[in-house]
């Protein structure tokens, strides 16, 4: 087993009148992971003490493969902070994965957030409000974990008759479809927006955080049951949709705060 992977990013960052600021990230990654493996049972054993296959009088059953995908990426990001009071950050993500057919390999993911931090505005800076925070943010990203070569039918070894002819008795192997293949399977999305509300009071001593969320995941990459009919149980589908939305407040306070307590 091995896998290799390279990252490299580029960023520039600047300030105007020390108000302004600028950052903006250009990256790229890829990775590779191939594994092999071989396994063997035998039996039969002539000496206990010599742990070896040539030892063996029946070597009952071996199996091996080898399994390689990989990932390409390219992404950027460019964040902007007015006098630390308004931020905004977009990002944007192009990935490829070798388990998809060329048609469906790449899918683009962007993502946009922005905040206004109001305690900072100097009408409303305050002893008693030491944080205050409106935020929204909207994005999607993309997953592909589904086993590989999927979109190709495969196959394995099989062993379909046995003969005897005369005294020697031997087994014949040979080759069988694994799986059905869908060249159509493509990346899972996942999409969501936010909108956040954070307050906090008195240097930290008490906060409140609101979350207000929608997330929703489609194209949901899933190993459904299929008819016995087609010779197979299971296979890998785009199928069906999941929906998670809420309200998230969480509250901290430290209502004691002193050297010996």
């Amino acid at each position: 087993y091995y896998q290799l992977s390279s990252t490299n990013t580029a960023e520039y960052k600047t300030d105007i009148n020390k108000k302004h600021s600028f950052a903006v990230l250009a990256g790229h990654e890829s990775f590779i992971r191939h594994q092999s493996d071989f396994s063997a049972t035998g039996t039969g054993l002539t000496d206990d003490r010599i742990v070896n296959f040539g030892s063996t009088t029946d070597i009952s059953s071996w199996a091996g493969g080898d399994i390689e995908c990989a990932f390409n990426s390219f992404f950027g990001n460019a964040n902007y902070n007015y006098a630390d009071r308004y931020l905004v950050t977009a990002t944007v993500r192009v990935d490829g994965s070798s388990k998809f057919s060329k048609v469906n390999r790449y899918s683009t993911f962007p993502s946009v957030a922005t905040a206004w931090r109001f305690s900072e505005e100097p009408w409303l800076k305050n002893d008693v409000l030491s944080m205050g925070k409106l935020r929204a943010g909207w994005g999607r990203v993309g997953n592909s974990a589904v086993s590989a070569y999927q979109i190709y039918s495969t196959y394995g070894t099989a062993k379909y008759a046995d003969h005897t002819p005369g005294n020697e008795a031997f087994t014949v192997v040979g080759l069988a479809p694994t799986n059905i293949s869908n060249p159509g399977l493509k990346w899972e999305t996942t999409e969501q927006w936010n909108v956040g509300l954070d307050l906090g009071f008195w240097n930290g001593r008490l906060s409140f955080t609101v979350d207000l969320y929608d997330k929703y995941t489609y194209d949901l990459l899933q190993s459904k049951a299929i008819s016995s009919s087609s010779g197979f149980k299971t296979m890998w589908l785009n199928s069906g949709s999941i929906r998670n939305r809420g309200l998230e407040i969480a509250v901290d306070a430290t209502p004691i705060s002193t050297g010996d307590f």
